[in-house]
This record gives structure tokens, sequence and C-alpha cells, in this order.
């Protein structure tokens, strides 16, 4: 055969015959409809490098149909995607049509070529020829506890691509709750934060598009059980578990950091997402040649609505809602200078008329009405001053506020015996600038500053009758009737200014450090911290990488995160955490990823916190304080080895498997007790089967060891006249454990052809087995002849819940 070249690609050719067709197809592409049905061709060929033509393995093409009226037959795969074998060789059986193909490699410039045509029974190969593409020096990956979420790429295998998370099952289709599957989180059923590392989740920083989010979560009376920023609205994200660099402040465990989509379609494309707890519209598209994109998206939460159609919470008259909406406007004023305009609210209001048994009173009653709210807005602007300079800017304005009332009855009618009102409102304005300097190719400067201004209103008044036991008059009655009351109402307010400066260096080809240092100053405590902090990464051949980090971590107790309900007006000392982690990252040649890491999170100066030692979710929550204790440990440790799998992305089976072995611990009162979350092993496994192009079928599986408990004792009391009351106390905290936590999640999902766009269903199975899952645990006591029997009781978390959803894009 001839050889012809075009774009640095060698195209053999292919009979005359089929050239013909070709041709013929692209005048009248309604001739493609009269092949048979399951005929196919093959398009095959070899990437290599264009420099000195060595094979480029796991090189990743995606082969799409050209969309003309006639080209795209239903039933036909959207998009192929297969990655190049170790002599950089690839081969696709396809139906007959024209396709557009997509070439990308890590080092290389990614290619494309339209419009290349396939014939039954017909062999098409190409010789695809790519430029090196060096690695810009800022885009090596040099934090070792680095995941990439739907990402295509990036310079490490430790990437959760967007078509593997959309066939994972995961509860309300939460982004945040698939980071549940990293080695190193703790999460539980109620509640989408993460708790890494031994962590509280408030030490995990949370950002979208450059700007910190301080209440990312709704139904917060839930301990926050979904996010507020929909999946559909993010283009991609890091969430990194320990030693990240110097421009992240003020967390001391993690940082979750998002990117949203910007529209590359022409025209305009709409999505239509419905499920069982929620429903999203979003509109998106480009003006102006696509200098100029928009997204608007609006979600609304179904849960009220659920519950009353299914008669779900009908004897507590529960009725929680939700709805967020996120709009972005991005336009380049020239050439690498964007501006984008960003807003986000997000709001919830939950309403319950409960009735219960807590305090050994089936008539006990309780209503509330809980709200709350958060607002961004926000402008980023970016621009490369120069080929070496770059910068991005950030101006942002924000609220996030509460309003809590309730109260709880002996029985309905009667006065209440707990009235509650709580109401924070937190206002901040915000600027941040950050600045890349290349200085040579193996040499870079990172520095930059932030400053932000806030202020927080309290307001909080509790009453309560409080019956006292007479054990010593008898000529006062057998209980005693007394009130507790509390009022706070304060006003702080503070500036938080944090600098940071680094240097990212090559001193070696296969070697990349970052020495950086951060200096951090909250004005509402008086502190100042300076944090060193040191990153390396290392190529040991062409498939292992070797990372590690060390440096210093501050929490400072933020102007919103005052114990007001507690009576606790105190701004406490940040805490300090020291970070020691190292990671070995290797890629089998069948294109299998293995990553193992060691870690030591070391804590000095504890945050105090305010714990519910049963941890029992009340209704409301001032209703049992009985078991609510005041914690101030002295220092505090996590260490662990964690181990990671993963398969390659084109295998028809897909799977990963995670594993810690971990350790989490403080000192209170002299003595070394686990933290409320430790547990000494955790495996996550993931399953994804396709058994046609378009349908996958999916299985996620989570284990942990039990967590920990704290015991009681329990003491029988008599009043003067005879009558029989029970006392508790606590035994040294967390030294009981609860039961062994194991749940399976199931997934089915495929994509519908339609004559308009493209639909996307699921069935969605949380808890597939119905597991009892415990989440915490209390005592029944009963008061006998003998004297008291007592009873452990556990608490569990969520039974199986389906959920069936929809995704149109059109």
């Amino acid at each position: 055969m001839d050889a012809l070249t075009h774009q640095g690609v060698d195209v053999r050719t292919v009979p005359f015959s089929f050239r013909i067709l070709t041709a013929l197809l692209l005048l009248h592409p309604s001739l493609l409809r009269a092949q048979e049905p399951g005929a196919t061709g093959v398009f095959q060929g070899r990437v290599v490098s264009r420099t000195d033509d060595t094979p480029v393995q796991g090189a990743r093409l995606s082969i799409s149909p050209v969309r003309t009226p006639g080209n795209v037959r239903r039933g036909d795969p959207a998009v192929s995607v297969q990655s190049t074998d170790g002599d950089g060789r690839f081969s696709l059986s396809l139906p007959p049509g024209m396709f557009d193909l997509t070439v990308e490699a890590f080092g290389f410039i990614s290619y494309t070529e339209q419009g290349i045509g396939v014939s039954s029974g017909e062999t098409t190969e190409l010789m695809i020829r790519l430029e090196a593409d060096p690695f810009r020096l800022d885009e090596i990956v040099v934090m070792p506890s680095t995941f990439g979420l739907l990402k295509e790429h990036m310079a490490s295998g430790q990437i959760i691509s967007r078509e593997e998370l959309q066939v994972r099952p995961r509860l309300g289709n939460d982004i945040f709750r698939t980071v549940a599957q990293v080695p190193g989180v703790t999460t539980y059923d109620h509640t989408a934060a993460p708790f890494v590392r031994g962590s509280r989740a408030e030490e995990v920083l949370t950002v979208l598009d450059g700007l910190e989010l301080h209440e990312p979560y709704h139904l917060k009376q839930w301990d926050g059980s979904l996010s507020i920023v929909d999946v559909e609205n993010i283009q991609d994200l890091d969430f990194t578990t320990g030693g990240f660099t110097a421009e992240h402040g003020d967390a001391s465990a993690g940082v979750f950091s998002m990117r949203s989509a910007t529209p590359t379609v022409d025209g305009t494309r709409t999505t239509l997402g419905v499920d069982f707890m929620s429903s999203i519209l979003k509109n998106e598209g480009t003006f102006q040649d696509g200098r100029g994109s928009w997204l608007l998206s609006a979600r609304r939460g179904f849960l009220d609505l659920i519950f009353e159609i299914t008669g779900i919470g009908e004897d507590e008259d529960l009725h929680p809602s939700y709805y967020d909406v996120f709009a972005k406007g991005e336009y380049e004023i020239r050439s690498g200078h964007r501006l984008s305009a960003h807003v986000l609210h997000a709001g919830d209001d939950h309403v319950l008329h409960a009735g219960d048994d807590n305090h050994g009173t089936e008539n006990d009653s309780t209503v509330f009405r809980h709200r709350y709210g958060s607002s961004y807005a926000w402008l980023n602007w970016s621009g490369e001053l120069s080929r070496s300079t770059s910068v991005e800017t950030v101006f942002s304005v924000g609220r996030v506020w509460r309003d809590r009332d309730g109260a709880d009855f002996y029985q309905p009618g009667s006065p209440p015996r707990i009235e509650v009102r709580d109401q924070a409102t937190y206002d901040f304005l915000g600027l941040r600038q950050d600045w890349k300097l290349n200085i040579a190719r193996d040499l870079m400067l990172k520095a930059g500053a932030e400053a932000r201004w806030g202020v927080t209103d309290y307001e909080y008044f509790r009453w309560e009758e409080v019956w006292i036991p007479n054990e010593t008059d008898p000529t006062r009655p057998d209980w005693n009737r007394s009130f507790d009351n509390l009022r706070v109402a304060t006003r702080p307010t503070g500036r938080e200014l944090g600098v940071y400066l680094a240097t990212r260096a090559q001193p070696l080809e296969d070697l990349t450090v970052e020495a950086g240092r951060r200096y951090d100053h909250q004005s509402h405590t008086g502190e100042k911290q300076m944090a060193p902090r040191f990153n390396a990464a290392y190529r040991l051949g062409q498939r292992t990488n070797l990372r590690g980090a060390w440096g210093h971590y501050y929490q400072s107790h933020g102007l919103s995160q005052l114990w007001i309900a507690d009576g606790d007006e105190t701004f406490y000392p940040a805490q300090r955490a020291e970070h020691r982690v190292l990671g070995a990252e290797h890629e089998l040649e069948s294109g299998i990823t293995l990553r193992v890491e060691a870690y030591q999170r070391l804590l000095t100066d504890p945050l105090p916190e305010f714990r519910n030692l049963e941890d029992h979710t009340e209704a409301l929550r001032e209703e049992g304080r009985e078991d609510r204790v005041f914690v101030q440990a002295e220092k505090g440790r996590a260490q662990g080895i964690e181990l990671f799998l993963k398969s390659a992305p084109e295998a028809r089976i897909g799977w990963s498997a995670g594993y810690a072995l971990s350790k989490a611990e403080e000192v209170i009162e002299g003595e070394w007790v686990p933290r409320p979350f430790d547990q000494r092993h955790a495996v996550n496994l993931n399953l994804a089967y396709r058994p046609t192009p378009r349908w996958t079928l999916s299985l996620g599986w989570i284990y942990h060891s039990p967590w920990p408990s704290t015991g009681q004792t329990f003491d029988l009391h008599r009043t003067v006249n005879g009558y029989g009351y029970v006392t508790g106390r606590f035994g040294q905290m967390n030294q009981e454990q609860l039961i062994p936590y194991h749940r399976l999640d199931f997934r089915v999902s495929g994509d519908v052809p339609v004559t308009n766009g493209s639909l996307t269903v699921y069935l969605d199975v949380f808890n597939a087995t119905n597991r009892p899952n415990a989440h915490s645990a209390n005592y029944g006591v009963l008061i006998t002849e003998s004297g008291l029997v007592t009873e452990r009781v556990f608490h569990n978390q969520l039974e199986m819940l389906p959920s069936v959803g929809l995704r149109w894009v059109f």
C-alpha cells in the first residue's frame, strides 16, 4: 500500500472501493443506515513519540461518531475509549461510519483527527506520532496524599475519572460522599462530611473556584447529609488528605478543592436531572466564538414531598426541605486573561412536630423549625502577565446564617419544659491573590496573600424546667422545681491575614522539591503562626513515583465557631498539626495502579470541643444535654498505613480497592484514649462491569472496625418518700466499642437512545443488604425489686434506601 502523511499521521491507504464508499457516505449520510445490523469494521494502529518513534504505552484514545443525522444510529455507542498496549498499539471494532479521534498521553500534546472512515469488513490503520509536551514545573504533583476526581489525566495515577464516578453507587448523587472511598477517610451514613485521618470535619478546607466555603452542607440538623455543590456543576477536584503545600492555610487535616465546569459547547445545552432526593435544572452555553460562557444551575430537594407521599416521618410530622443555586459567567478579555463572576446560594428549612419517649413518657412531644442559609458572591481574574508570570485574584463577599426555634413538652397542650431560640449570622469580605513566576525551566517561585474581614452576630436563649430530687427534707415534696436559663448575645469581629512564599525546583531531572513557609494572623485571638512546609517527588523509573511531605499546619478557632449553645464565649488558641507523609506509586504493565502510603499526624494544643458521649441525635439538641461534656485534650496523634489499587481505566471490568491500618488517639487527663472515629481496619472495594457499551452494573462495599464508645454505670436512689430514681455516671471516655460496620451499595445505570440529546437512567440502592450499622449507643434502665437491670441499646444508621433517577442532556 501507499503511505500518506497528514498532520503528522501516516495513513495507510485502504482499497479504492472503500474510498469511493466513504465519499458517497459524506454526500449521502442516509446510505449508512443500509448497513446490516451488527456489521463492523476494524480501526487499529500505533501511537509513538515523534522524537524517536518509541511506543507510547497507556495513551488514551477516545473515538466518537461524527454527529450528522445519517451517521448516528440508534444503539451505536456514543464514545469508545481504549488505551495503547506496551508496544503502543490499539485496535477497536466499530460500526461503519465516520468518526472523530482524540489521543491523550501523559507528557505529550493532545492530538485530534476528524472524519476517519470505517467500513464493514475493512481495516483502517493509523500511525500516530505525538509531539512531546514537557510538563510544566507547576503541574508536577508533589503532594503525596492527593486524589484527583473527575479528571481526564494528571501527573499521577491517583485518578477517579468522570465515567467511573458516574457509575459508582453514592447516596443522593453527592460528590462529597464519593471521597468516603478514599483510604484514610471516615464518615457515617447521615453525613457527607469527611473525617480525615482522625480529624474533625471542620479541619478539612473546602474550596470552590478559589473561595473557601464555610458551610458546605445541607440538612445540618442531620449533621450535613448532602453538600450544597451539585456534581453537575463540577469539572474536576483535588482531594488532599495530608502534606498539602503552603498556599492552603487555616486547615490542619486536608483540602477539598473543586473547580466548576466551563462550558465548551456551541450554542446552549440544558441538563435535567431527577432522582429520589432532588431535581436539578442546568443551562449552559458559550458566546462570541467561545470567548464567553455561562452556567446556571438550580436544585431543589424532594425530601419533604417524598415524606408526605410515602408517609415517612408521618408520626413526627417531619418536613425537611433544601435548595441551592449556582451561577457562573466567564469571559476572555484578551488572550491569557479571563474574568469570571460566581454566585452560590443555599437554603434549608426543617420543620418537625415529634412525639417520643426519650424521657419515659410516651406523650412527650417536640416542635422546632430550623432554618439555615449561605450566600457567596465572588469575582475571579486570572491573567498571564508574561510567558513566565501569572496571577490570579479572588474578591469575595458572603453571609452564613442560622435561625433555630424549638420547644419540648411533657405532653401536647402542656407548658413547655424547654424553650430554645438560636440565631447567628456571619458576614465576611475577602481578597486573595496568588502569583507564579517561572524563573527558569527548573525553578519557580510561588507567592500569595489573602485577607478576610468578618463579623458574627450571636443571639441565644434557652429556658429549661428542672426537677431536683429531695432525699433529706421530709417537710418538702419529693421533687423540687427549678429553672435553668442561658442567654448569650455577643458580636465578635476580626480580620484574618495569610501570606505564603514557596520555591519549587528540579535539582535533578527526576527530582522535584518544593519548600515553602506560611504566615497567618487572627486578630480576634491575637495569634500569629509561622508554618514551614516541604514536599518532594522523585521519579524512580518510567512507572514509579516516590513522594514525601513534612510541615506544620494550624487550625484557628473561627469567628463563627463559638460554642454558644453550651454557654462558652471563649476563642481558644489555634491547634498545630505536624504532618509526616511518605508514599510510593507504581503502575504495572497491565495498567493497574498501586499506591502505598505511611503517615503520622501529631497534634499540639488541640482545639477544645463539646461532645455528646452517647452521640444520640435528639430532635432538639438541647433535650439530651446530660451526656454532653467539654473535652480539652492535651495532645493527639494519628498514624497509619494506606494501600490503594485501581484497575486500568479502559478495563471492561473496572475495580478499585483500598485498605487502611490506622490509629487515632488523644491524651485526656494524662491518659491516651481513642478519638471518636478511631477505626483500626478499613476496607473499600468498588467493582463496575459493562455487559454492553451502554449499561454498567457496579457494587461498592465498605467495612471498618468498631468505633469507640463510652460506657455508663447506674445508681438507684430514693426520695424521702421512697420513690426510686436512677442516676448515671460515664466511665473513661471511648473505652468500649460499637459493632463492626459493613455496607453493600448497588447501582445499575445506562444510556437510553433518544432523538434529541442523551438520556441516562439509573437505580441506586444504598445499604442493599439492609444491615443495621450502629452509630452510637446508650442504655435502657429498669428498676426491679432486686435492683437495676440495664440493657445496652444501639442506635443504627440508615436502612436500605433505593433511589431511581435520570439525567437528560439536550
